[in-house]
């Protein structure tokens, strides 16, 4: 019984010293680490911190994701809707990404354009696209997939 009150007050203290090292940490940290370590804690906010992280790095590096160059136009489709990428097609079932062409056509009534998709053409669709012109990321460093 002895034995089991001397070591129940040997980790009270054991615990006091360890709680009075965590409050020096405490007190002793700047606000940047106070922020920091109540950031952390919160998991929506890490979770938004990485969307947020992964965002501003494919901005940085667009010219590398990007498959057309800054001065790239399609002038018949300049008012087109984006495209819709598909993964499922009637006739082959499932397959790799693909999209389908639009075809455009004058409304005779409103003078507008229309676009459809022809479901009789699906065209893949490529990562890392060749292109004629040279690439460079950030503007000055040269690339070639």
């Amino acid at each position: 019984m002895f034995r089991k009150i001397v070591q129940a007050v040997s980790n009270l203290f054991r615990r006091n010293k360890q709680s009075q090292e965590e409050e020096e940490r405490y007190f002793y940290a700047s606000q940047a680490q106070l922020i920091w370590w109540r950031f952390r804690k919160h998991k929506l906010a890490m979770i938004g911190l990485t969307v947020l992280f992964i965002l501003y790095f494919v901005a940085v590096f667009a010219e590398f994701f990007a498959p057309y160059t800054t001065r790239d136009r399609v002038r018949n489709y300049q008012n087109a809707p984006p495209t819709v990428i598909r993964i499922h097609s009637e006739e082959s079932g499932f397959r790799t990404p693909f999209v389908y062409p639009l075809t455009r056509e004058l409304d005779p009534e409103t003078f507008r354009y229309t676009f459809t998709e022809d479901r009789d053409v699906e065209y893949p669709v490529r990562w890392f696209y060749r292109t004629d012109e040279p690439q460079k990321i950030l503007g000055f460093i040269p690339f070639s997939y």
